[in-house]
């Protein structure tokens, strides 16, 4: 019997390691199957990850474009404010000088001016001289009239 209960254990052990792997391999036909469903999870997500990255790549693209206007536009303003720098400095010297030039010629007039002034008051002082002059020697030749006819009338 030891035999036959020997073969019996064997069997019936056999028979339970058997069953503990039919178990085992559901179990495992389980994780699998749920491992394929991470799987496709992780496919999703990365699948979401491309999507995020092409727009990214979109929108750098895109900001290069901006950056590349924002240059282009600072260089043209950079030029245009060479250009006006030039145009007031020509406009600045032109004023400067149009300004030299009538400052000399209002100068050289009231100097023209001045002169003619200064030669009517001269001319003026000689007749206003030569006036009182007379007319002192009118008054000088009446009083002595004056003198004559007031001595020659009194009693002597």
């Amino acid at each position: 019997m030891a035999e036959e209960d020997l073969k019996r254990l064997i069997e019936e052990s056999a028979a339970k390691t058997q069953g503990q792997f039919e178990r085992l391999e559901k179990r495992f036909d389980g994780v699998e199957k749920r491992l394929d469903g991470v799987d496709k999870r992780f496919d999703g997500v990365e699948n979401r990850f491309d999507g995020v990255e092409k727009r990214l790549d979109g929108v750098d693209k895109r900001l290069n474009g901006v950056d590349t206007k924002i240059d282009d536009t600072r260089r043209h303003f950079e030029i245009i404010a060479e250009g006006l720098d030039s145009k007031i400095q020509f406009v600045a010297e032109t004023f400067a000088a149009k300004l030299d030039k009538e400052t000399a010629s209002i100068r050289e007039e009231m100097r023209g001016g001045f002169a003619e002034t200064q030669a009517m008051i001269k001319f003026s002082y000689s007749d206003l001289d030569r006036r009182i002059r007379t007319l002192e020697g009118t008054v000088s030749s009446l009083e002595s009239r004056v003198e004559r006819l007031e001595g020659s009338g009194r009693p002597s």
